[in-house]
């Protein structure tokens, strides 16, 4: 293959490859709708880069398939390169859809990898001018791509989870590159805008969120003068000696080069064929009864029975069993003290995981029929047991399968995790895939991100939704307009089907608030759900406490949203207005193509009306189909007049 070009292309990006001297070299990456191209004449750029690795020492083998990831994708075609030096082999997988621009490269090694790097800090300024010295450090690259060019802008986009303390999850930086120096940044998704070229590059580091990452690389991205874009970290701690497999997970990167305006729709598009699975199960609405603070000490079967009454009257498509339907208890538990959480289960109590026989006598069986008679799915919480790091994961996997079995339960929420180093990524994953393949792809997941190291926003994202916060009126740090402002900042790079967000019984707790005028009880209920509506709305209460007028207004806002539902599982939701602060002009679009639906708000301002720039909507008709509100339709956008404060409106549009 020596001399070999590869083109891997799908409709709109190519990635140009070239073979010599037993080494894979990037020619550049190209925008095949403009022509436009990001390479160097003459560059020798090797695509990417492992310490203690020479490709051109290694064999080197490709393959080709069609792969939908045992049907959790969309069908991608991959392209496999397998580099084999006596016992190690590195194997990189490029894999694209044909109809969106974006390739995504990933490696998996197996054999020993990894040396000591001596660590060095980045050099100071001295004053003394004099020729750039370059670095000699060996850093792991998982993507070179050349460049001529010398003035860009990056945009760096930095996710957020462990939301029990982060309540901001979304940052935004735009930076004009000093073309003098490398410019390196951190973060999850950038966008490199050649502007006087009108071309950008669109980049996404697929790997947890900063505090989730097990092994972590000094800087994400490095954008060299007019030498090269690159991006640093395979998610493998290559500074000792280890042991790896393919099944080890590592991380990778997906990019696209077109029209900046373009390319954020586009990744959205693309996360969504990654999630395909995920999505043909429906946009679900969830009840859990955490969020009221009783935490296992209501849960029994008759208490149960009564929520699942309670959620085919509401509304609601799933009801899921948060901690306390075990008979084990962990360190939440208000029935018994105990310090487990995370660890332990198993050696505490054979039987931790069976069904706790006092709460449920007859089992889990007539709720499976309850659920099943009201057309509902049941899903359960369920904690990994860490010890001697994820040792059990196959006997949680089993414990997974068979209650899946035995009472049709159709997906897990899954907490208590964390990520110490790669062995319990690998094991995690590993319980993750064994119940994906082992039930048919009938069991989806509900990862839990609000503390310790998980996988977050962009990792492993094919496998299920996130529930992303915990917020309670208990603990007075729940707020409607704070949720909607999570919505509203996470949509513009992830899709709100991905999203469960909550929203509580807004009377508990009025007393806690005082005469705060965004306090939960100052909103109505259909309000609060409205906030959640185009993500996946997040019952986050016990049911059976609501008012009875809070129940009717519930019961007819979730019966407009589960008719609009099929479409808003496949929609492009996107913000509009102003970010969410409680004062402002709000709300989503969420495009279907010819029609789509807006949900606008106007938070507790001053103005009773606002205008929203919206090009897009010009000549369509307007439907309303829930709240209160009037709206204009002008050249360039639309103007919404609401005549009280914490109101909000649904429209459909259409041609």
């Amino acid at each position: 293959m020596e001399n070999t070009a590869i083109i891997f292309e799908n409709n709109f990006t190519a990635l140009h490859l070239r073979i010599a001297d037993g080494v894979l070299y990037n020619d550049g990456v190209e925008d095949k709708q403009s022509g436009y191209c990001f390479k160097k004449d003459g560059s020798r750029l090797p695509l990417f880069a492992i310490p203690g690795f020479d490709m051109s020492d290694a064999d080197m083998q490709i393959t080709e398939s069609v792969d939908n990831r045992d049907g959790l994708s969309a069908d991608a075609h991959v392209m496999n390169i397998l580099f084999t030096d006596c016992d190690r082999k590195a194997r990189l997988e490029l894999r694209t859809y044909e109809n969106n621009p974006f390739i995504r490269v990933s490696f998996a090694l197996e054999g020993r990898f990894g040396k000591q790097i001596a660590a060095q800090s980045r050099s100071e300024a001295s004053g003394i001018e004099t020729a750039q010295k370059a670095d000699s450090r060996e850093i792991d690259t998982l993507f070179n791509c050349p460049t001529d060019q010398k003035h860009f802008k990056v945009k760096t986009v930095v996710l957020r989870d462990i939301t029990d303390e982060n309540n901001i999850l979304v940052e935004e930086t735009n930076t004009t590159v000093y073309p003098h120096i490398p410019f390196t940044v951190k973060g999850q998704l950038f966008v490199i805008d050649a502007y006087l070229q009108n071309q950008a590059m669109m980049i996404a580091k697929e790997a947890p969120s900063f505090a989730g990452r097990v092994a972590d690389s000094e800087y994400d991205v490095c954008v060299n003068f007019a030498k090269s874009i690159s991006v640093a970290g395979i998610g493998a701690d290559l500074t000792k000696e280890s042991d790896y497999t393919f099944d080890t997970p590592l991380f990778a990167l997906s990019f696209a080069a077109g029209k900046k305006e373009t390319l954020e729709r586009a990744w959205r598009d693309y996360y969504r064929l990654d999630m395909k699975n995920t999505l043909a199960g429906g946009i679900i609405s969830t009840s859990n009864t955490w969020g009221d603070r009783n935490q296992d000490a209501a849960v029994c079967e008759g208490f149960m029975l009564g929520e699942i009454e309670c959620g085919k009257k509401l509304g609601v498509n799933a009801v899921q069993i948060d901690d306390g339907w075990q008979k084990g208890k962990s360190a939440n538990s208000k029935l018994a003290k105990s310090k487990l959480w995370g660890a332990g289960y198993y050696n505490s109590d054979p039987d931790y995981w069976s069904v706790d026989a006092k709460k449920f006598p007859n089992g889990l069986a007539p709720i499976a029929k309850a659920t099943q008679d009201a057309g509902i799915k049941l899903g359960l919480w369920f904690s990994p047991d860490f010890a001697n790091y994820y040792e059990n994961w196959q006997k949680d996997a089993e414990t997974l399968l068979d209650l899946h079995k035995k009472y049709s339960v159709a997906f897990f929420k899954i907490d208590g995790v964390k990520l110490e180093d790669k062995l319990t990524e690998t094991r995690l994953a590993a319980m993750v895939d064994r119940v994906h393949r082992e039930s048919g792809g009938k069991v989806s997941f509900n990862f839990d991100i609000t503390a310790q190291r998980r996988w977050g926003y962009l990792y492993k994202r094919e496998l299920g939704n996130l529930f992303v916060e915990n917020r309670y009126t208990d603990f007075v740090n729940y707020f409607p307009h704070s949720t909607l402002r999570s919505v509203w900042m996470l949509s513009r790079y992830i899709p709100t089907a991905k999203l469960q967000m909550e929203f509580l019984n807004l009377r508990r707790c009025a007393d806690k608030y005082g005469d705060d005028p965004l306090a939960p009880n100052n909103y109505g209920i259909d309000y609060a759900f409205a906030t959640v509506m185009f993500a996946c709305p997040l019952y986050w209460m016990e049911m059976s406490n609501l008012s009875d007028e809070d129940s009717k207004v519930l019961a007819h806002i979730a019966s407009v949203r589960n008719k609009i539902a099929p479409d808003l599982s496949f929609a492009d939701v996107t913000p509009v207005g102003d970010q969410p602060d409680g004062t402002a002009f709000t709300g989503f679009r969420a495009d279907c193509g010819s029609f789509g639906y807006l949900m606008l708000f106007r938070e507790n301002s001053q103005e009773d009306s606002f205008y929203f720039d919206i090009p897009e909507l010009a000549g369509k008709k307007l439907v309303k189909l829930a709240g209160e509100g009037e709206t204009v339709v002008c050249k360039s956008g639309i103007k919404f007049t609401a005549q009280s404060p914490r109101s909000y409106l649904l429209l459909k549009y259409e041609d």
